[in-house]
Parts: C-alpha cells; sequence; structure tokens
C-alpha cells in the first residue's frame, strides 16, 4: 500500500511533487516520537488534510495541499506504521 500510494509523490524522481518522506518523517518525530502517537497524528492528517493544520506550512505552499485519498483508516495506519519503522526510502 504505501509503494502503490505514497511514492508517487514522495519520493523525489523527476519532477517533485511533494515533500519527501524522510522531510515529513522528522517533522512528525520532532513533536511525535512516540509509535503510537506518530501513527495516530499522521493517519489523522492522511485522512483530511487541513492547510491550517499541517505541520509542513511551507510545504503547503509550495506544492498545495495534498489531496484526500480516500483510504480506509485501518490501512492509512499500516502505512504510518512502516513510514514510522522504514530507516530508508
Amino acid at each position: 500500500m504505501f509503494y502503490g500510494n505514497c511514492t508517487a509523490c514522495h519520493i523525489e524522481k523527476g519532477k517533485k511533487v511533494a515533500p519527501h518522506f524522510s522531510e515529513i518523517k522528522g517533522y512528525y518525530l520532532l513533536d511525535y516520537p512516540q509509535k503510537e502517537d506518530f501513527i495516530a497524528k499522521m493517519t489523522q492528517w492522511i485522512s483530511n488534510p487541513n492547510a491550517k493544520k499541517a505541520k509542513l506550512k511551507d510545504a503547503v505552499k509550495k506544492f498545495h495541499l495534498m489531496p484526500n485519498l480516500s483510504i480506509e483508516k485501518e490501512i492509512l495506519k499500516e502505512i504510518t506504521a512502516y513510514l514510522f519503522e522504514c530507516e530508508e526510502f
């Protein structure tokens, strides 16, 4: 699910259209270093992207707001858990 849904925009290949995973992960880890909190907050964001609640406000200005992806919450939790645990992308 991660590679099928997220990497098209968040891994630098060709024209950059969204912040890289390492940048996103870094910002979330600053405020949510515990896995459960990280997963909950990132899942909440992906479920309902909101410019006012964005952690990477400069990225929203540069790339615009992430679209709503309509992915089930349980799958989003799995994706964000993978992101938390992954060392390299």
